[in-house]
């Protein structure tokens, strides 16, 4: 939603949950209607303050047996609100020179403030200890308390204690587990071994919620409101793609990734005429616009996501030039991390799986624009009703094409020359499993619109019997593709001799190996499916 109003702005609410008139169509589902509260010749006013706070709360079991290292413990999180709200609301005059019987203009005027400091999540993952980041995997046991067997590729034998030799290090891949922070938890129970570091923070969302409505009575058939709803929103976003954070408690820390600062403010203002031609025939027109936009910006300028924190990155292409200004609109590229992930086992690993736009690279608008008119007439025991909808969207949204790069080193039963059988192990020896990257970052920019009408009639038959019948048309034309990245497979212009050429599987020897399909040259197994 693009807005909403605040509860002490709301004079009715309507719910129709199933069979209701064509005028409320656009919707499969149920429907809600809000009418916002306006002036009246006296003035009324309101305030009011709510608050809650965690020192209310019980801790749940979790927080209870999770304990810290003093042995206690682990706190209640921090679940705090503070919502101020006001309204004003009254008729529009100048004693003795505008509007001095005070009945032609009216004014509505409320403001709600939420001040919200509520739990991001709690994350309990296992992490690298510190001997798997030393390439001993001799302490690695799975939850039924089983020596995770890490395998050496080059022998098809375990290795000798469990151990990698410190010579087999892959610098890359080690950078990346030591990228995660240290066990800082012991599991116990269904999270012995699999289990070791946990994290629980809070984080602010202060909101603002402004509602205005102008009512006008022009003349005794002709009165009309004014009405703007405004939200502004701002939220301070956890664990987006990661685990651990340096926002822990409230408190910016030295460690860790910052969080993403998510605003999501919206607004939304209308105009209504509604003219009474005759005592039986009612005509009312609409003209509104509603805007919002849902943007991620990091708090920290990006220092603890840059890609230069893990040295020697290799990429399939070079990243794209980051804008100058070092922050995205559209289409501007950032330095960020490649993402990097493990896989089973361990179970519960950690991963950095932030996309290009959650990390602080995406502003993402919608605006509408919104037309109706309704003409009512009775007649006799029929009320006839028509009118047409009609409205214009525009959305631009960046893709979160992984342009920085994908690493993924999960354990895969089919990759016999790049498994070790254990994710870490994995990325410790260098052995990626899937790795993709996109060559540039498309940005969705469409506008489209759609056009309805409806015919009803609710005619009261008698006392004890009324009739709702209607029927509502929809015209809604494709959407026009502005930035030109619209994509489709036209047979006519495929040619199979220009395609490019998939590793088949084959063998030779005996053993199973990869066949270029165009020359019949051998490559290894790992190149099935590859280019």
């Amino acid at each position: 939603m693009h807005y909403e109003p605040n509860l002490d702005a709301i004079q009715e609410l309507k719910v129709l949950a199933s069979n209701y008139e064509a005028e409320f169509g656009r919707n499969s589902g149920g429907t809600v209607t809000v009418v916002t509260k306006s002036g009246t010749r006296d003035f009324h006013g309101s305030a009011l303050w709510n608050h809650r706070h965690e020192e209310f709360n019980a801790n749940n079991w979790l927080n209870n047996h999770s304990l810290t290292s003093a042995g206690t413990a682990q706190p209640v999180p921090r679940y705090r609100y503070n919502i101020e709200t006001y309204t004003i609301g009254g008729p529009a005059f100048i004693p003795k020179l505008f509007n001095k019987e005070r009945k032609k203009l009216f004014f509505f005027w409320s403001q709600e403030y939420t001040g919200q400091f509520v739990s991001g999540g709690t994350q309990t993952k296992y992490t690298p200890t510190a001997l798997e980041r030393a390439g001993d995997f001799s302490q690695t046991f799975a939850n039924n308390g089983s020596l995770v067997v890490v395998t050496d590729p080059q022998t098809g034998a375990p290795f000798p204690g469990n151990k990698i030799p410190l010579a087999r290090a892959d610098q890359v891949g080690l950078s990346m587990l030591n990228f995660f922070p240290l066990p800082n938890f012991t599991g116990v129970g269904n999270q012995a071994n699999v289990v070791n570091y946990f994290e629980a923070a809070s984080a602010t969302h202060p909101r603002r919620n402004d509602v205005l409505r102008v009512d006008t009575y022009i003349t005794s058939k002709i009165n009309g409101y004014f009405r703007w709803i405004n939200d502004h929103d701002d939220m301070i976003a956890l664990y987006q793609g990661v685990q651990f954070s340096s926002d822990v408690g409230g408190k910016l820390g030295t460690t860790g990734i910052a969080p993403i600062d998510h605003p999501n403010p919206g607004h939304g203002y209308s105009g209504t005429v509604v003219a009474a031609i005759t005592p039986t025939l009612i005509n009312e027109f609409t003209i509104g616009e509603s805007w919002n936009t849902w943007a991620y910006y990091s708090t920290d300028a990006y220092k603890t996501e840059d890609r230069s924190l893990i040295p020697n990155l290799p990429a399939l292409f070079p990243i794209p030039t980051q804008n100058p200004s070092g922050v995205s609109v559209t289409n501007g590229y950032l330095n960020l991390l490649p993402q990097f992930q493990f896989g089973s086992p361990p179970s519960n690993s950690m991963s950095y799986t932030r996309n290009q736009t959650s990390a602080g690279n995406e502003e993402n608008f919608n605006s509408i624009w919104t037309y109706s008119d309704n003409v009512t007439k009775i007649v006799r025991s029929h009320t006839l009703k028509a009118g047409a909808y009609i409205e214009y969207n525009t959305k631009l949204q960046p893709g979160s094409n992984p342009y920085s790069g994908s690493f993924n080193f999960s354990p895969d039963a089919n990759n016999a020359i790049l498994n070790t059988g254990n994710g870490y192990a994995n990325a410790y020896l260098g052995y990626v499993d899937v790795y993709q990257q996109a060559t540039a970052r498309a940005t969705f920019n469409v506008a489209y619109w759609n056009a309805e009408f409806y015919v009803q009639d609710n005619w009261k038959v008698n006392r004890r019997l009324t009739l709702d019948y209607g029927v509502r048309f929809y015209h809604q034309p494709s959407q026009n593709d502005m930035n030109h990245t619209f994509s489709n497979f036209f047979p006519s212009q495929y040619s199979a001799s220009s395609a490019p050429r998939i590793y088949v599987p084959g063998t030779s020897g005996g053993k199973r190996v990869a066949i270029d399909p165009g020359n019949g040259a051998i490559a290894p197994v790992a190149y099935i499916g590859l280019y």
